[in-house]
């Protein structure tokens, strides 16, 4: 079932952040999930995305510093992208890396408080992010389920292998996580042949949700949060 994407267009932006943005503490935090989905090297980041029913392969460089930051952004995809298509990546990775998001008033509020202030000068700069969309985080959140990273990280792989899209781009290989109606396909057996265990029964259970229920992120985040 596992599919490959050679993405070999090349479609490249500067995007310059809201400072402050430390791009490496926003990017690689010590809460680092070692699955196959992203590949990171100081000041280098190598992530794939599913948007729009198009997948993509996203580097990031850093080419500034924290207070002057700066982003070099390819989107790798398998066709030539059109300037609507790549701003909506753009966007995308906005929302998922915080690029535009105004967190100096929070620092100058806090830096001198006597609890905050040592942590804040080492992580001055640092952003919330998340790499995955809503169903790859719930499909990490389950694997990371009564067990020990180094055992969710195994399961997460094999599924991995089996199941999601190898991407080939910029001379690397990762995954992306499969699709909902890829899972509810498979026979809760054949998943448990795999050593997920009663996972097995959640992955389908959850993907099935996502589909009867029509679940659409997008419309997600504009609902107020309690709404939500």
């Amino acid at each position: 079932m596992n599919k490959e994407l050679v993405l070999s267009y090349k479609t490249s932006k500067e995007i310059k952040p809201k400072a402050p943005y430390n791009f490496d503490a926003t990017i690689f935090k010590p809460s680092h999930y070692p699955d196959q989905t992203k590949v990171y090297e100081i000041g280098k980041y190598w992530v794939g995305i599913r948007l729009n029913e198009q997948i993509y392969g996203i580097k990031m460089e850093n080419k500034g510093d924290t207070n002057n930051p700066k982003i070099l952004l390819t989107i790798f995809s398998n066709h030539k992208l059109s300037n609507e298509e790549t701003n909506e990546v753009v966007n995308e990775l906005d929302y998922r890396f915080e690029f535009n998001k105004d967190i100096s008033g929070f620092f100058s509020k806090f830096k001198n408080d006597k609890i905050l202030a040592p942590f804040l000068k080492k992580w001055y700069g640092v952003h919330s992010s998340c790499a995955q969309d809503l169903y790859g985080l719930l499909m990490i959140g389950i694997f990371l389920q009564n067990t020990v990273v180094k055992r969710t990280v195994q399961m997460t792989n094999i599924m991995l292998e089996k199941y999601g899209t190898k991407l080939s781009f910029d001379k690397k290989e990762l995954y992306v996580f499969w699709e909902p109606k890829d899972i509810i396909k498979v026979p809760e057996e054949e998943l448990r042949g795999l050593k997920v265990g009663y996972r097995a029964k959640l992955f389908i259970k959850l993907s099935d949700t996502f589909i009867k229920e029509n679940i659409d992120e997008f419309k997600l985040r504009k609902l107020p949060k309690e709404e939500a």
